[in-house]
């Protein structure tokens, strides 16, 4: 082995004699070797790396992602529950004026939900399993705060007397309807018994559940998509998914056949979003993602 190496180091062939070169194609000298080398950095930034070599070596960022998806949910928020019509000063809808920085930090959520789900099932094409897994990632966490709400909190804070709000309710339903449909996981009670009557946003007890029947749903979706086998071919796949978003989301946004304000058709564009990431996991080997790219994008973006 160290006469396999020295020999190597020399320059010579596998059959101990030195390899033999035209005039006019010389060797390689150390110095053009280091000249590529120094180039291949630059290369990388420019060129990039495909997303499946990202999501491969850890460095994707999806936690940086949530974080920042999560603070846009907080603060666009934060207008919202004021009330009024303060919700038309928040910063980024002053620049974008169809749309909110909670609605941005959603999108994000479930574009990298998408991607993450679909990837899930990529690795362990199982459907109890992936089931299993989806079940126990939504539905524990959900029960406790729905639990908490309805029978611990709720009591606190409800201005209804103890009898009214375990066995009468009120105009807005009672707090075993409000237990029992949010724990369904496809779909939501809103408000509780007596509970934040007088807010700005009046009877909204945990209004971020809202967005858990169209997570729970787009679930579904990946659990049928993978049984009938369609992931196999990732790019009829993705194709399907691209001309399902472009027919119900895209084109009625286009024709101004349906109101982009409306609550169904905001869970149609989830649902998108959901497809996009989808889209991205299948076509991963494809995606360069590159820094310098990007830097440029954005550079040409705020120019314009």
């Amino acid at each position: 082995m160290n006469r396999r190496r020295s020999a190597l180091a020399r320059g010579i062939g596998d059959e101990g004699h030195e390899p033999k070169y035209a005039e006019h194609d010389p060797p390689r000298s150390a110095v053009s070797v280091d000249k590529r080398g120094a180039w291949m950095p630059m290369k990388r930034l420019i060129a990039g790396r495909s997303l499946a070599e990202c999501v491969q070596s850890g460095r994707d960022n999806i936690v940086q992602l949530r974080l920042l998806a999560s603070l846009m949910v907080v603060f666009g928020h934060s207008y919202v529950l004021v009330g009024h019509d303060v919700i038309f000063d928040e910063p980024l809808h002053l620049f974008l004026r169809r749309t909110y920085s909670h609605l941005v930090g959603v999108t994000m959520f479930f574009t990298i939900s998408g991607f993450l789900i679909t990837l899930s099932y990529l690795r362990r094409p199982d459907l109890l399993r992936f089931l299993r897994a989806r079940a126990l990632r939504l539905w524990p966490a959900l029960a406790v705060v729905v639990g908490v709400w309805s029978f611990v909190l709720g009591p606190l804070f409800s201005t209804a007397s103890l009898h009214d709000y375990f066995r009468v309710g009120d105009g807005h339903g009672t707090v075993y309807r409000y237990f029992l449909t949010n724990i369904s996981l496809f779909a939501t009670q809103p408000s509780l018994p007596g509970l934040f009557a007088t807010n700005p946003v009046p009877h909204y007890a945990n209004g971020s559940l809202w967005t858990i029947p169209y997570e729970a749903t787009m679930y579904a979706c990946v659990a049928v998509a993978g049984v009938l086998c369609l992931f196999r071919f990732p790019w009829t796949a993705s194709i399907a998914i691209a001309t399902a978003i472009a027919a119900i989301v895209l084109w009625p946004m286009y024709t101004g056949a349906a109101r982009a304000e409306g609550a169904s058709f905001l869970g149609l564009q989830l649902a998108a979003c959901f497809g996009v990431g989808s889209i991205a996991c299948l076509l991963r080997r494809y995606m360069p993602i590159s820094t310098g790219r990007a830097k440029s994008t954005l550079s040409k973006t705020i120019q314009l």
